[in-house]
């Protein structure tokens, strides 16, 4: 496996089938505490029985520190969930052991305040010749214990060909997300039992695909399948930058090496192509003191702006479809 964003972190060169190696490998294998915050004040003018230095325990929020290193990885609210990184794993652990998912990758950035786990299923749609063309089922779990996210789990197909995250319209379908509550690890253990709704999502998938993957586009249906996609913003004094993100998308479908293969070429699976390779590989994407270029990058291609786009991108795609159907029922 071989996406560019997941390639940040520790991707292994063979499937891996037991927990335990996927944390050593992905060096996951770490734990956390929470401290009390101490606040120090080095003057000893105002309080010269208590030596050279005040220490006051702080009540509303505490440090959540590695117990291997010691290093601090945020400040959160006293009743934070601490849950484990083998803890997180645990959600998708009938998957390993029905033989129905491996571990391809893992890693923690930084310091080790987020931490991300890629599964791969057992769930492929074959498109062309070669495995490059398939579309691979693959599902992103990732937690963080500086206070900035939640524990999320999330299905990412991703075609290869052109190394993109495909979102479905509902793209909340199959989704995991537990807040770090008290009773974070009692709600990762429930979890476990809403997994099969991702199968149901990869069905669903498929079946969409089968619908759009074999229309045929003319230049008409394709101006109009992109300005869908793309609206003008009707508050702006000028609609250049939706007209050149439309004109790069446009390109993209024309020249683009995945809208090109001839699974795509000249259909509507082709423009939808076109519309994911510019979501997840030419879309600005920055960095933020809340997510750092990894995160940053894995956020805007599941849940934020580019994740809205391609969802966009794919229920417009279907409707295309759904209205074909019913002018060509024999088609």
């Amino acid at each position: 496996m071989k996406y560019t964003v997941f390639s940040k972190l520790n991707c292994f060169d063979h499937a891996i089938k037991q927990k335990e190696e996927m944390l050593k490998l992905g060096k996951l294998d770490f734990m956390v505490e929470k401290k009390p915050l101490h606040i120090h004040y080095d003057s000893p003018l105002n309080h010269p029985d208590l030596g050279d230095r005040l220490n006051i325990v702080g009540t509303r929020e505490v440090a959540v520190v590695r117990t291997d290193k010691r290093d601090w990885l945020g400040t959160v609210g006293a009743n934070f969930g601490i849950v484990q990184n083998d803890e997180v794993a645990d959600i998708c652990d009938v998957w390993i052991q029905n033989g129905e998912a491996s571990y391809v990758a893992a890693g923690a950035p930084n310091l080790g305040e987020r931490i991300y786990i890629i599964l791969k299923t057992n769930g492929v749609l074959n498109l062309g010749s070669t495995d490059q063309d398939n579309i691979e089922n693959y599902f992103f779990l990732s937690s963080a214990f500086d206070g900035s996210e939640a524990i999320v789990g999330y299905p990412s197909p991703i075609h290869l060909r052109s190394n993109s995250i495909l979102v479905f319209p509902d793209h909340k379908h199959g989704a995991i997300k537990i807040k770090h509550s008290r009773y974070a690890v009692r709600r990762v253990s429930a979890a476990k039992k809403i997994l099969t709704h991702v199968m149901t999502f990869w069905q669903r998938f498929v079946n969409t695909f089968e619908m759009i993957k074999d229309i045929s586009m003319t230049d008409e249906m394709v101006k109009g399948y992109f300005e869908a996609v793309v609206e003008d913003n009707p508050t702006a004094e000028s609609n250049t930058r939706a007209e050149n993100i439309r004109a790069e998308i446009l390109d993209l479908y024309k020249k683009g090496p995945s809208s090109q293969m001839p699974y795509a070429q000249n259909t509507l699976f082709g423009a939808y192509l076109a519309c994911t390779t510019y979501a997840d590989h030419h879309k600005t994407v920055r960095k933020s003191n809340k997510r750092d270029e990894v995160g940053a990058q894995i956020h805007a291609k599941l849940i934020g702006d580019g994740a809205r786009m391609k969802a966009e991108a794919l229920g417009f795609a279907v409707k295309m479809a759904e209205q074909f159907a019913k002018v060509n029922p024999n088609v």
